[in-house]
């Protein structure tokens, strides 16, 4: 699972540091918002392969972290 998940992120070329631009700019505008412990999350479903991707933003609106889980259904 770890190298799906690494090629897809490095497919859309998104790394921490990046800003909430640059990430809408690679995934797209079809994407959800939420708050988590003071933090923005963005995210996407991937129903393709599963997924769900999560970008966690500081308060710059920069990528802190990417979290990718698996959908299971």
């Amino acid at each position: 699972m770890t190298c799906l998940v690494t090629s897809m992120v490095r497919e859309k070329g998104i790394h921490t540091g990046d800003s909430k631009k640059d990430v809408i700019r690679a995934y797209g505008e079809n994407y959800y918002e939420r708050k988590d412990t003071g933090a923005t999350i963005i995210g996407y479903f991937d129903k393709t392969h599963k997924l769900n991707i999560e970008f966690s933003l500081d308060d710059n609106s920069k990528v802190g972290g990417i979290l990718v889980q698996k959908i299971n259904n």
